[in-house]
């Protein structure tokens, strides 16, 4: 008698597991199709970002290389486009590459122009502002014109490197000298 009492109540336990377990199963798999979407979407934009950053490396690389030929306006509107196409510390990098091409062209002004751009703009990467100090005070002081600025404004530039921590510091206190 015992038996079947035991048997009856396992049986009512069984039958109120199979009845949440059959209440939950459509939970359950939404759920699941949930996160699997989520995973696969976040995987798409993660590639998408990949594939963005490999186009501006084949570009750049491009651009990079291009850049010893002598035809200046295409190459000067080619990193002009892609400053255009990107995100602001790409557009960094694009505007220092800039720079130094039109500095070695001859294009001194336009080069400390666009220096001074990446120097005042101040969601810039302090590395950025660094090096395009540091740029500008090179072509200064490679520069013999009566244009030159005088040595109050070089002291200006370099009061960006107050602190020991910044990028380049000691290169900076190496040229201050």
């Amino acid at each position: 008698m015992v038996d079947i009492i035991e048997e009856i109540v396992n049986e009512q336990k069984d039958q109120k597991r199979i009845n949440f377990f059959s209440k939950m199963l459509p939970y359950t798999v939404a759920i699941t199709i949930v996160i699997a979407l989520a995973i696969s979407f976040y995987n798409y934009y993660l590639n998408q970002q990949e594939e963005k950053l490999e186009k501006f490396g084949d570009h750049l690389f491009e651009i990079i290389n291009d850049s010893y030929e002598t035809d200046l306006p295409k190459l000067v509107s080619k990193i002009e486009q892609l400053i255009k196409q990107n995100s602001s510390n790409q557009k960094q990098l694009l505007k220092l590459n800039l720079a130094f091409i039109k500095s070695n062209k001859g294009n001194k002004q336009e080069a400390i122009k666009l220096l001074n751009e990446i120097v005042k703009e101040k969601d810039n990467l302090e590395v950025s502002k660094a090096f395009a100090i540091l740029s500008i005070v090179n072509i200064w002081l490679n520069d013999n014109q009566p244009t030159s600025p005088t040595w109050q404004e070089i002291n200006d530039y370099f009061a960006f490197f107050s602190d020991n921590k910044k990028p380049f510091y000691s290169i900076a206190m190496l040229l201050k000298g």
